[in-house]
Parts: structure tokens; C-alpha cells; sequence
């Protein structure tokens, strides 16, 4: 199964259960540096405070972008749960906003666009509050930041969102199989486009305001009056799901896609059907115009072919190919002078900025995270140790890389360690800094009224690819992976009906299968990691929802360990079956309680080498400059922004080492918090001082 296909469809399923020169938007910051003053976190919060890491950049797929019109930045959403400000002259973030602090699917997002005249952002994914609040569109004035309406209308996940040309009107598209016509200025729906048998993936509005156009899974296009809502045509030719759709801004062509090889062009006003324009040699699931309507962008979908092509439009002769990404590109977007594509993707989901005529990249903007492919632990339990690089010729389900660093756990004579890389001698060391200069500083940003630290994504060359920190054979063998078998019994994957792809994970004893364990849209498809615990007696595994669950030997469900944002890519339990560790595609590395699946300690490693490690209730230890990560976010409501506050106000109370050590030593948070004392105060109204 495709496996974008497979990412979009988890999420909305979950989603079932649950002309003035643009400035830099007013967003929620990601708080000022160490002793500036800064406007007070509200103090009443309609849920506790959370812990968040700024890394700089996106940890999950980046899943819309958008250039503002004067193009000197670019701004970017994603299943991360945030949306981000690229000033694109530096290459930094200037801004965040985040949507929502729940677990789980609860705050991504899925659709994202940027009013022509800079003024209005939308925002369509899965939110806080009840009933129709979390499908809402949220409608953002761009400028200041400021929330200023809830788009209530579906009843599934938003898609899809597309502005007319004026910026009066804007389209919705989404899981609920109907599209949504808003009139932006009274922020009142004009009419809802109903007809389609499938989710609608992609939705637009021609420029002379008369149309909507639609693309749906239903394979097929639908084209709208403006006026009155009424259907006009069905576009009916793909043989696949349709999941992208672009309008020509040269003549008012339609160009879509699907997951087949082809891309279609279709008339804009009659629907007729006109040519394929060019067989995208694999599926495209992203297409974007020049403002001239000279070239057409289209991206692939397919993780083993990573790449974008530039189509001369209308003659359909390739100009360009670009192989920038290393894994599937997920959005495309062409800037306002037409010279630069800005494409997004890749194991680290970076977004690429290259020209459009050449292919040629002029920048990459990105975090100082990564994913986390493999752990282990050390025979001692003495050590954790997890690995940034994927091995693509592994065939093994728990073998996806190497191990390359290094967290010593507190025991009673000797404190909590430091993050330290596998080194070549088949010991471990600290990690120096070659280039101290490399280490990203806060710098303080300002624009309009407000100010936001500018986390950029300067990388230490001593660590800036892990890879190179190689580990010989004996370094390896000091740690303990996931155990895929145990005595008599083994655990082995195979795929699903249809096409859930190794969503089946057996249990067999002595050769022969006793239980399968398998994996629904609802609980995260794959089996992506899977261990025993070392008495045999128990069974863990992770999947793509960020969801680990624990069965016994005969298949039943025992409990779920809850906290990953992302896929869970690797998992190990400690010698002793006391502690759980995983890693995820969110980029961190999780130490749980294996009996209470308690969380007890996240850790985040960047590639400058600062680190962060926190517990859920945000008491924390870092290395100097990795404590400059650390925000904590307030939610106020579904109606309301999310706030923030900085380290700089919090730091004499959430800095505790020693909790994070009693934590580990204890395998409680409650426990350790409960010895330490000094910890009975009420964080927003720390947060207000």
C-alpha cells in the first residue's frame, strides 16, 4: 500500500474517534529570550499546562505550505500540531502558532491557505473541544495572529482548503465526502457542495469566481456554480483516487492527478475532457503552477522515488527533475516571482527552497531533530542508546539502523548522565563541539508588537551526520535490541486483508502459529516495532499512531502506553523487564514503566548536540543552550489561541535533576515528585509573573 495513502487514511480515521505587505504574524511565539519581558500566560486555562521542544523545525509531515504574497516568507503546517513562519532570507523560524496540546490525533493538521492578499489563514485538521468544534475551520488574521472565527460545517477532518483570487471566498473540502463554500468577510457558509461518494483530498476556485472545483477518492472531479451551488459536471477519466488538483492561472485549465501515472487536464468551465498532459513516471499527489502558467510542478507520492518534476504547461515537456528529498515529497508550492519551488519531505521532513528552471537548491529549512530508527539498552541496564541513521538494507522489522548515542541512567551512587556518542574505540565519550559557533543562540525577532526566539537549524559538523560516528562490532554487542524471540517462541509479521501492509503480527510457539494480533485503522495499522519482555510472558508493540500496546502470549490486549506523536520505529525492554524504551518518527526517545505503562522520562538529542529531558509533568534536566527549547503551552479553549510561557520564568521551579533521577530510580513520577518536595505551586500563575 502506498504509504502516504496508508498516513493520510490513519489520521482521518482517527479523526472519526476523536495587499498590505504581509508581516510576520502575531502568533503564539515561541517566547523571548532569558530576561525579556513578555505579555503573561492567561490563568485560566481550560487544561493543564504541557511541556513542549522547539527544535527549530516540523517532526512530523508537513502536509500544506504557502508563500506570502511580497514572498519573503513561508509558512508551514503539519501533523506536528503547529504551524511555522520561515523567514526564507535566513532560512529560520521567526514564528509558531500551535493548534492544540492533546494526545494523540488531537491537533494535527491536515490543510492549510494562505489568503492572495496576506490578511486571512485557515486552518483545517483535528482540534480541540466537542462535537463540530473539532472539524472547525479556524480562521486566522494573519497579521496579528489573532483567532477570529470557527468555520462550523463538517463533519469529518478538513482536507482541503482553497482561496478565490480576491480572497472573499474560501473552499473546504473533507472526510465527510462535501465541500464548503464560506464567504470570508461574514465568515457564513454560502453553500454546502454535496454529491461526492469519497473524501475530497483537493478543492480550488477559479479565478474569475464563477467555479469550484473539486477532487475526491470517488476517482472522479466535480465542478460547482459559485452562485448557487449547483453541480455543472462530474470529470470522470482517473482510475484512482483523486488526490491533486491545480487550476492554470494562464487559461483556467484544471490539472489533477491521482494515485495512477498520469496527469489530466480537463476544461474549466464545461469539465470536458481535453489530454493527459504527461505520465508523471510515478503518482503525483501534489501539483502547483507558476503564477505565469507557464510551468507545472508535480510531486511523487512513492517513498522510493523521491522526486519532483517541472512540466513546460501547455506542451508538457519536462524541463527539470529534482532528487533533493530522501523519502516522499509531501507538498509543492511555487513562489509569488515564480523563480523558486519549495518542496517538503524526507526522513527529517525538511522543505527544500530550489529554482524552478534549473533545480537547483538554494536552501534547506529545517529542525535539529531527526527520527529515532533503533534503541537498545545495555546488558547491564546500566544505558540507553538510540540511532538517527536508517539502514535501508536491513530486512530486519527491529534492526532499521545502527546505535549511536548513548544516556547513562542514574543508579545510587552516580547521578544522571549525558547524552554521549558510540565512539570508534568501542567506548563512549562526550561529545565536543568543534565549532562552538555552530550551535544555534536564541535571537530575538521582532515584528510588529511581538518577539519570538529564532531557532535555526545550525548543526554541529562533528555530529551533523551521525552515520559518520560508525560503531565497530563490539560496541554493538553491549546492547540489547528487541527480542523477536524467546525459547520456543517467536513473533513474525505478515500483511493484512486488502491492503494493510504487516498489520498482522503472529505469535507462534514451537514453529506453529497460536494468535495473531492485528492492527485496524484504529489502532495504527502496523506492527512497525514488536518485542518480548525478557521473562517471554509479554508481548509490546508500536505502531504508526504513536501507540505502543502490550499483549500476553495469547494475543490479549493488556494495556497501551500512550505519548509518541509519531510512528513508533524501534522498542527494547531493559534486562531486568522493569523499563520500556522506544523510539519515534516524533523524534524522541521514551523511557517507560513497563508494569504501569507509566511515561516517565522523554528525551530529545539535536543534531548541535544540546538535549532536553523531561518528565509529563515538565520538570526537566538539559545540557546549557538545550534548555532554550523548553516552552510550556496553555490551552484555553477550542475558541482561543494557544498560549505560551519560556524557561526564563519557569526554570527555578521545572529545572530538577534530581526528580528526573528519582523518577528513573523509582519508575514513578508521582514518587519522585512526592520525595523532592518544593513542588507545590500553580504553574500559570508562575507563568503570569
Amino acid at each position: 500500500m502506498n504509504l502516504l495513502r496508508t498516513i493520510i487514511l490513519l489520521t482521518i480515521v482517527l479523526s472519526l474517534m476523536a495587499c498590505v505587505q504581509p508581516k510576520v504574524p502575531q502568533m503564539v511565539a515561541t517566547g523571548p529570550t532569558f530576561g525579556e519581558a513578555q505579555t503573561p500566560a492567561p490563568s485560566n486555562s481550560s487544561s493543564p499546562p504541557v511541556l513542549q521542544i522547539d527544535t527549530g523545525g516540523h517532526k512530523g509531515l508537513i502536509m500544506d505550505m504557502a508563500f506570502t504574497p511580497d514572498g519573503r516568507y513561508l509558512i508551514s503546517a503539519g501533523e506536528n500540531k503547529l504551524i511555522r513562519v520561515w523567514e526564507l532570507e535566513t532560512g529560520r523560524s521567526v514564528r509558531i502558532l500551535r493548534e492544540s496540546l492533546g494526545a494523540g490525533s488531537e491537533g494535527k493538521i491536515l490543510a492549510m491557505a494562505l489568503s492572495p492578499d496576506g490578511q486571512w489563514l485557515a486552518v483545517g485538521g483535528l482540534f480541540d473541544g466537542s462535537g463540530d468544534e473539532k472539524t472547525a475551520i479556524r480562521l486566522y488574521d494573519f497579521v496579528n495572529g489573532q483567532l477570529k472565527a470557527q468555520l462550523k460545517g463538517h463533519r469529518g477532518a478538513v482536507l482541503a482548503l482553497g482561496f478565490s483570487h480576491d480572497s472573499s471566498l474560501l473552499v473546504s473540502g473533507g472526510f465527510d465526502e462535501t465541500a464548503i463554500l464560506w464567504d470570508v468577510t461574514s465568515q457564513q457558509r454560502l453553500h454546502t457542495l454535496s454529491g461526492h461518494t469519497g473524501h475530497i483530498y483537493a478543492a480550488a476556485i477559479t479565478k474569475d469566481n464563477q467555479r469550484v472545483v473539486t477532487g475526491s477518492s470517488d476517482q472522479t472531479l466535480r465542478l460547482w456554480q459559485v452562485q448557487d451551488g449547483e453541480l455543472v459536471a462530474t470529470l470522470e477519466g482517473h482510475t484512482d483516487e483523486v488526490v491533486a488538483m491545480a487550476i492554470s492561472p494562464r487559461d483556467g485549465t484544471i490539472v489533477s492527478s491521482s494515485w495512477e501515472d498520469s496527469i489530466h487536464l480537463w476544461d474549466g468551465q464545461t469539465g470536458d475532457y481535453i489530454k493527459i498532459l504527461a505520465n508523471s513516471e510515478v503518482n503525483a499527489n501534489r501539483l502547483a503552477f507558476s503564477p505565469d502558467g507557464r510551468y507545472l510542478v508535480s510531486c511523487t507520492a512513492d517513498g522510493l522515488d523521491s522526486y519532483c518534476h517541472v512540466w513546460s504547461y501547455p506542451s508538457g515537456k519536462k524541463v527539470v527533475t529534482y532528487q533533493g528529498h530522501d523519502n516522499i515529497v509531501q507538498t509543492t508550492v511555487v513562489s509569488p516571482d515564480g523563480q523558486w519551488v519549495a518542496t517538503s519531505g524526507g526522513e527529517s521532513n525538511e522543505i527544500h527552497l530550489w529554482s524552478l528552471r534549473e533545480g537547483k537548491l538554494l536552501k534547506r529549512l529545517r529542525g535539529l531533530g531527526g527520527k529515532t530508527f533503533s534503541v537498545g539498552i545495555s546488558k547491564d541496564g546500566k544505558a540507553l542508546a538510540w540511532g538517527k541513521s536508517l539502514d535501508n538494507q536491513s530486512i530486519n522489522q527491529n534492526q532499521r539502523g545502527p546505535l549511536e548515542y548513548s544516556f547513562a541512567f542514574p543508579t545510587s551512587d552516580r547521578p544522571l548522565g549525558a547524552p554521549k556518542a558510540l565512539l570508534e574505540n568501542g567506548g563512549t565519550g562526550s561529545l565536543q563541539k568543534t565549532d562552538m559557533e555552530a550551535t544555534p543562540k536564541p535571537v530575538l525577532v521582532k515584528a510588529g508588537t511581538g518577539s519570538a526566539r529564532s531557532r535555526g537549524a545550525s548543526i554541529n559538523p562533528a555530529i551533523s551526520q551521525p552515520s559518520q560516528l560508525s560503531t565497530q562490532k563490539g560496541v554493538e554487542e553491549n546492547f540489547l535490541r528487541a527480542q523477536d524471540k524467546w525459547n520456543n517462541w517467536s513473533l513474525g509479521i505478515q500483511h493484512g486483508a486488502g491492503r494493510w501492509y504487516q498489520s498482522i503480527l503472529e505469535i507462534r510457539h514451537q514453529g506453529r502459529t497460536v494468535a495473531n494480533i492485528e492492527r485496524s485503522a484504529t489502532s495504527g495499522y502496523v506492527h512497525n516495532a514488536y518485542t518480548f519482555t525478557p521473562d517471554g510472558q509479554r508481548i509490546i508493540s508500536g505502531g504508526m499512531n504513536g501507540v505502543l500496546s502490550a499483549y500476553n502470549r495469547e494475543g490479549k490486549k493488556l494495556g497501551d502506553y500512550v505519548g509518541h506523536t509519531m510512528e513508533v520505529m524501534a522498542v527494547v525492554v531493559s534486562p531486568d523487564g522493569r523499563l520500556l524504551i522506544s523510539g519515534s518518527a516524533d523524534q524522541t526517545v521514551r523511557v517507560w514503566n513497563v508494569e504501569s505503562r507509566e511515561n516517565l522520562l522523554t528525551l530529545f538529542y539535536g543534531a548541535d548536540g544540546e538535549w532536553v529531558a523531561w518528565t509529563p509533568t515538565g520538570h526537566y534536566t538539559a545540557s546549557l543552550n538545550g534548555a532554550h527549547m523548553v516552552d510550556w503551552y496553555f490551552t484555553r479553549g477550542a475558541d482561543k489561541a494557544v498560549d505560551s510561557a519560556t524557561a526564563a520564568q519557569l526554570r527555578a521551579h521545572f529545572y530538577r535533576p534530581d526528580i528526573i533521577t528519582d523518577v528513573v530510580l523509582l519508575g514513578s513520577v508521582e514518587e519522585a515528585i512526592a520525595k523532592a518536595g518544593n513542588t507545590d505551586f500553580n504553574l500559570e500563575q508562575l507563568a503570569s509573573r
